[in-house]
């Protein structure tokens, strides 16, 4: 019987980072070379852990949440099922 692989990724390449969020590749890259968003190297590989987007969602969150009043920013959409890939 063969087991199944279970393991979840803890990082992203700055390419599933841009599908996830919408953003430009050169600006995800441009973010991570100038410290907004984190990066480990990994084999010479800059990789972004998947914790950043569960901490863009929540400030997402919470400033929709803030002022009632006011209308939100745009929201930060974050689309799990390209990390599994």
């Amino acid at each position: 019987m063969r087991a199944t692989n279970n393991i979840q990724p803890r990082f992203a390449t700055a390419q599933e980072i841009a599908d996830l969020t919408g953003m430009a590749y050169s600006t995800v890259r441009s973010h991570i070379d100038k410290g907004i968003i984190p990066m480990v190297r990994v084999g010479g590989r800059k990789l972004v852990p998947l914790s950043y987007l569960d901490d863009l969602e929540e400030q997402a969150r919470q400033r929709n949440t803030q002022s009632p009043g006011v209308k939100p920013r745009r929201a930060v959409r974050v689309r799990r099922e390209a990390a599994t890939r």
